[in-house]
């Protein structure tokens, strides 16, 4: 149960802001994308949850082209939280977190989806937020709580076998340390009971706390992957970062 990346390259402007990147993140397993700004690690990460086509090369789900699966299907299997979630209109926070229940709409009860809700609510610490308009919410409440809405969407195990995957794009850049800390702990846990987790991340410590491999970029290419104590040495980490120096981590 894989979410690959084949010799992938998306064109913009005549400039391949991704080049030929091939990788492998695997369910079981949490997946930093790391690397400069720039590097390509977003455009990766869109190109694997269908949200841009690849000008060369193929994105697949667990082996078979994206375009293969129907969006319905894809949105109870797979769930994307980018940089930016433009929400314009004054829902409260109760209701942002159960618009992930959609794809779901017709097949489950509303009793199940209304404590698949709470526990995402419970997981993300919005309990006192609940009844919070969310346009009054600071940067890092509404990621929490966009984090909550892509767990209510791929909450249940698929019928028929295979794995559920959160894309996130920079998903502590806003949190606080405790969230921070607390939403990393809270995808490794996930990660240890079979979703597939990939996220762009900028925190090397906290990709070697608590990530199990690490998808290096530069320039638009993948430069290294694999298990974070391998790849994500002090020579490589210069490396990549174009670092005067090793940078050395701590634990």
């Amino acid at each position: 149960m894989t979410l690959t990346l084949k010799t992938a390259s998306v064109i913009r402007g005549g400039r391949a802001i991704l080049d030929r990147a091939s990788l492998v993140c695997e369910a079981g397993r949490f997946s930093a994308l790391c690397g400069p700004n720039g590097a390509g690690k977003t455009t990766a990460l869109s190109a694997m949850s269908g949200a841009i086509r690849c000008d060369a090369g193929a994105a697949l789900f667990e082996g078979r082209p994206l375009r293969a699966f129907r969006p319905a299907v894809l949105a109870r299997r797979r769930a994307v939280v980018s940089q930016s979630s433009p929400l314009s209109f004054p829902f409260q926070v109760h209701e942002v977190v159960a618009m992930g229940r959609a794809p779901h709409q017709g097949r489950t009860g509303a009793a199940d989806d209304r404590r698949i809700v709470a526990e995402a609510i419970r997981l993300l610490d919005l309990e006192s937020l609940v009844e919070r308009n969310y346009l009054t919410l600071s940067g890092g409440e509404r990621q929490r709580v966009q984090i909550a809405r892509a767990l209510a969407q791929v909450w249940e195990a698929p019928a028929a076998g295979g794995a559920r995957w959160l894309l996130l794009d920079e998903p502590t850049a806003a949190l606080d340390l405790k969230h921070q800390i607390d939403l990393m702990a809270l995808l490794a846990r996930l990660a240890g009971e079979g979703w597939g987790i990939a996220a762009v991340l900028h925190d090397l410590h906290l990709v070697k706390a608590y990530a199990d491999d690490v998808v290096l970029f530069k320039n638009g290419a993948v430069v290294g992957a694999g298990p974070v104590g391998d790849h994500l040495t002090p020579e490589r980490v210069q490396a990549v970062f174009d670092l005067a120096e090793p940078y050395a981590m701590a634990g």
